[in-house]
């Protein structure tokens, strides 16, 4: 038996300057699956950011490797929707003791969704 349940995974590969004019990077929409719980106070508290209310945080539990903003210049962190809002990935724990393999991500609401029409044409984008 999963808890994991389907969710839309948005990313974006890094853009480039190409003689001189920047070209944003290539975005896709896939499907993952994944539980999304809500922080906990005082347990998850020192992975987030001064100054945000908890309530625009989440945390993802998944087998699938994700980007965060963590992984190095240029990588575009991924979102993962939740409850019609775009949640971009900040912080990973791997888990791969064999018995359960996972991913533990904190991720802070960025943007409302609207479609993955709307993210692939550039209509929504970060914040």
């Amino acid at each position: 038996m999963t808890f994991r349940t389907a969710r839309i995974l948005l990313s974006e590969s890094p853009g480039s300057y190409v003689n001189g004019s920047w070209v944003a990077g290539l975005r896709t929409a896939n499907t993952i699956q994944a539980t999304v719980q809500p922080v906990v106070m005082g347990q998850d508290m020192a992975s987030l950011p001064e100054g945000r209310r908890i309530s625009d945080f989440v945390k993802i539990y998944t087998g699938t490797n994700l980007k965060v903003t963590d992984d190095g210049e240029g990588v575009q962190p991924d979102f993962v929707v939740h409850e019609s809002s775009c949640y971009e990935l900040v912080s990973r724990y791997s888990n791969q003791n064999g018995l359960i393999p996972h991913y533990k991500y904190i991720a802070v609401r960025q943007m409302k969704f609207t479609s993955e029409e709307d993210w692939l044409d550039g209509t929504i984008g970060r914040g």
